[in-house]
C-alpha cells in the first residue's frame, strides 16, 4: 500500500510537471505572438512615420517652391508697376507734345510761306541761271502750301530741300546749253556758271562771249582775250577736262577784273 501511494504521488508529480511544462510553452508562444504582433505594429508605425516624413518633406519642398514663385510674382508685379508708370509718364509727355505740335503747326505754316516768298525774291535777284527750273520749283512749293492732304512735315522737307539746292549752286560749277535773246534774236549758247561769282555765255559759232553784269542786271560782251579761259572752264564744268586752277574774269563792285 505504501509503495503504491508513492507511485501515485510520483505519477501525480509527473503529471503536474508535465502540465506546468505545457503551460510554460503556451505562455512562451503567447509572448512570442505578442512580440511578433508588436513587431508588426512597430513596423507598420515606422512605415506610417516614414510615409508622413516623406509627405512632410514633399510639402516642405512644395512650400519652398511656392515661396519662390510668390517672390517671382512680386518681382514681376513690381516690374509691371514700373512699366505702367513709365508708360503713363510717356503718355503725359506725348499729350503735351501733341499740344505743342498744334501750336507749332500754327506757327510753322506762315513761316514756310514766308520762306517760299523769300526764296522766290532771291531767285529773281540772283544771276539768271536755270531760270525755268528754279521758277517751276517755286511754283510747286506755292501749290504744295495750299494742299490739305500733305503733312506739315512733308511741306517743310520740300521747302528745306529747295533751300539746299540753292545753297548747292554756290558751291559748284556748271555748264549747259540754253536760249539767249540778243538784239531780239533767240540764239542757242553755252552757259557757264562759276558758283555765284560769275555767269558767262559763249555762242556755238564762237563769235560772241559775254557775262552777266550783276550791277546792271544785264548781259555784257567780254573781250576775245578771255575766250580761252572761258572755254577751258566750260570743258572742266562738262567733265571733258580734269579739274584745274581756273582763271576767269569776275566782277567786283561793278568792276570787271
Amino acid at each position: 500500500m505504501k509503495y503504491k501511494s508513492i507511485s501515485l504521488l510520483f505519477l501525480s508529480g509527473f503529471v503536474l510537471l508535465f502540465t506546468n511544462t505545457v503551460l510554460a510553452e503556451k505562455d512562451i508562444n503567447d509572448v512570442v505572438k505578442v512580440q511578433e504582433r508588436q513587431t508588426l505594429i512597430s513596423k507598420s508605425s515606422q512605415t506610417r512615420i516614414n510615409n508622413l516624413s516623406d509627405q512632410t518633406q514633399r510639402m516642405l519642398e512644395d512650400y519652398k517652391v511656392t515661396l519662390h514663385k510668390i517672390d517671382n510674382i512680386k518681382a514681376y508685379n513690381n516690374h509691371l508697376a514700373s512699366l505702367i508708370k513709365s508708360q503713363q509718364d510717356e503718355m503725359v509727355k506725348i499729350n503735351r507734345q501733341l499740344g505743342e505740335i498744334d501750336d507749332t503747326q500754327q506757327n510753322i505754316s506762315p513761316l514756310m510761306i514766308r520762306m517760299v516768298t523769300t526764296l522766290d525774291e532771291f531767285i529773281k535777284l540772283d544771276i539768271p541761271f536755270h531760270q525755268n527750273e528754279r521758277k517751276e520749283r517755286i511754283a510747286e512749293l506755292n501749290t504744295l502750301m495750299n494742299l490739305a492732304d500733305v503733312s506739315v512735315s512733308e511741306k517743310y522737307r520740300r521747302v528745306m530741300e529747295a533751300y539746299q539746292i540753292e545753297v548747292g549752286y554756290g558751291k559748284t560749277i556748271g555748264a549747259y546749253q540754253g536760249k539767249l535773246t540778243v538784239n531780239d534774236k533767240h540764239i542757242t549758247v553755252e552757259y557757264l556758271r562759276i558758283g555765284r561769282i560769275g555767269f558767262y555765255y559763249h555762242t556755238l559759232d564762237g563769235e560772241t562771249l559775254g557775262y552777266w553784269d550783276k550791277k546792271s542786271h544785264s548781259w555784257q560782251v567780254l573781250p576775245g582775250e578771255y575766250e580761252d579761259y572761258v572755254l577751258k572752264a566750260l570743258k572742266v564744268a562738262k567733265k571733258h577736262d580734269s579739274p584745274d586752277l581756273l582763271m576767269v574774269p569776275v566782277q567786283y563792285s561793278g568792276v570787271k577784273l
